[in-house]
């Protein structure tokens, strides 16, 4: 089912015949800001006959005796992104009862982002470094922004320069021991 979610995305290599999908970052560089462009356009998010027929085919299905219809996009995997603050986890300054509040709150808050993601999805998602902005901060300088850009790009080349889709599989799909995440971070 993955193939239907990635037409026109920049970067990806569909080969039928072996029934594969790969990512390549220097094309992905070469196409992303022509996908840029078309991403205001719905079309370019349409599935079409050749990406999805069985999609195609359920829509043309008569639907109307479900009383509703649940459906989604989903592959045999899929990667997410993290924003990760350059500081994080260095002490917070404590200078009366509302500083001790909101370092409480900082604190139970990165230590919940860093428990919710689960061992399968951890080591499926790219922390990218904000170099400082925060996520509301929207009238940033074009340099600024061209550096996010390049942080976010880095750290999509440095995770899949290392990602092993068969090595993903074996530890996590196939019902094997996992390794602990502590031990994923160290090495």
């Amino acid at each position: 089912m993955y193939v239907q979610a990635v037409e026109h995305f920049p970067g990806i290599i569909v080969d039928v015949e072996n029934q594969r999908i790969s990512f390549d970052s220097a094309r992905f560089t070469a196409e992303l800001a022509e996908y840029s462009q078309k991403m205001a356009d719905t079309a370019t998010f349409t599935l079409t006959d050749e990406y999805s027929a069985v999609y195609h085919r359920f829509l043309a299905e008569d639907l109307n005796s479900y009383p509703a219809i649940r459906g989604q996009l989903i592959g045999p995997v899929s990667f997410g992104f993290k924003l990760v603050e350059p500081e994080k986890g260095t002490p917070h300054r404590v200078r009366g009862p509302i500083s001790l509040l909101a370092s409480l709150i900082s604190t139970m808050a990165e230590a919940h982002d860093v428990r919710y993601i689960e061992d399968a999805q951890f080591v499926r998602t790219i922390p990218i470094p904000t170099l400082g902005v925060g996520t509301t901060e929207f009238d940033i300088t074009k340099e600024k922004s061209e550096a996010l850009y390049q942080s976010g790009k880095q750290a999509a080349e440095k995770f899949f320069a290392t990602w092993d889709f068969a090595d993903y599989i074996d530890k996590y799909r196939r019902g094997k021991s996992r390794p602990e995440r502590g031990v994923r971070l160290r090495s």
